[in-house]
């Protein structure tokens, strides 16, 4: 097949390096953070199954759009036939509902994921607030991509009477803007409650804060949207938003795993897997103290030293008939405190209590007689 060239009038084959190579990228993404989820806790979690279901739909709307680039998707309306013009504007069809699924999906994973930081109630109402505005407007979304133009073509938004598609996907992306920036912010607060250093507050906040990547791509998406006069010209002219939606798609499926890469990258120094999205929350005089970096083998670990304890028993000897028994007792308690080196390791801070007392001990005969 001969190659196509990159003109000012044939944009296709850029558009298709950018969906092929943002794919692969999310692809990568997701085989890390599950890889991670796996090694720390033996398999995936509700929000990697989640992520799982995103990158499928991500998958998916890549390869529709690729069949589309293949059929003239960037290139003038004019120069296609029939056929080829069908075949874009039904993939451009197929596209939207799979884009639409695959960025609700990565917003789900990560406010499930949010629910493990949440320890207070109105931050889980919140959340579930939020995840419930999501669905609702996915589904809306949806239903107006259905039926975007007069049946039996609803496709065809070249040589139909639609709805006002810009309108729509203006207000699509003003959504998608808000509903990132609530949840970046969300995050944030409940972050800024967690009993844990200042480092370590910034780092889960950065990580979570890289989710406004998405937001400025979503801009970009809409100042290219609104570029276009009408659509006459829809196959050549949408090419810019084309590019800046396979990035968004991308990018969202990214900052979803983004939270698990960060493990996976510090593992690579330290030889060791830890799993930072699991908290312990333990009471001690009416105070909590919560620890993000432990596994469950340390946390048993943790219990046992806190219950240890080591005896050491006297030798029985005997002076005149009378015995003096010195018996002593160490008593070891821990308590998981929180390592503010780079290696994020918890430690125990172990305080030991020695006491010792004495048994008078007097032994008799049968007769009474004291030895």
């Amino acid at each position: 097949m001969a190659q196509t060239l990159i003109t000012d009038t044939d944009k296709s084959a850029l558009v298709d390096i950018f969906v092929w190579i943002f794919l692969v990228i999310a692809v990568l993404s997701v085989i890390a953070s599950t890889s991670t989820k796996i090694a720390i806790r033996g398999r995936p979690t509700t929000e990697d199954y989640i992520i799982l279901v995103a990158l499928a739909f991500c998958i998916g709307q890549s390869i529709t759009v690729g069949i589309q680039d293949q059929n003239g998707w960037g290139r003038y309306t004019d120069t296609l036939s029939e056929s080829q013009l069908q075949t874009v504007l039904k993939g451009d069809y197929a596209a939207s509902f799979l884009f639409i699924t695959s960025i609700c999906l990565t917003k789900i994973a990560l406010l499930v994921l949010s629910l493990q930081f949440a320890l207070l109630k109105q931050y889980k109402y919140t959340i579930y607030a939020l995840g419930t505005i999501v669905i609702l407007w996915t589904m809306s979304s949806m239903f107006v991509v259905g039926f975007q133009c007069r049946l039996p073509e609803p496709w065809n938004y070249v040589n139909n009477i639609c709805v006002g598609r810009k309108n729509f996907w203006n207000f699509y992306g003003v959504m998608n803007i808000l509903t990132d920036v609530i949840q970046v912010g969300l995050m944030i607060t409940i972050t800024s409650q967690i009993q844990t250093s200042t480092k370590r507050k910034i780092t889960i906040g950065s990580v979570f804060g890289a989710r406004l990547l998405v937001v400025v791509v979503v801009a970009l998406q809409l100042y290219f949207l609104n570029q276009v006069p009408d659509t006459s010209n829809a196959t050549f002219d949408y090419w810019q938003m084309t590019i800046c939606t396979q990035i968004l798609q991308s990018l969202a499926v990214v900052t979803a795993c983004m939270p698990f890469l960060k493990p996976f990258l510090d593992s690579l120094e330290s030889g060791l897997l830890r799993a930072d999205d699991q908290y312990r929350r333990s009471t001690a005089k009416g105070s909590y103290r919560y620890n993000l970096s432990g596994s469950k083998s340390s946390a048993r670990r943790a219990a046992r030293r806190e219950a240890g304890e080591f005896n050491e028993l006297g030798v029985l000897s005997s002076n005149h008939g009378r015995a003096r028994n010195g018996h002593g007792s160490q008593v070891e308690s821990g308590g998981v405190d929180w390592d503010e080196s780079n290696s994020q390791s918890s430690q125990s801070r172990i305080i030991k209590e020695t006491r010792t007392f004495t048994v008078d001990v007097e032994v008799r005969n049968n007769h009474g007689n004291e030895f």
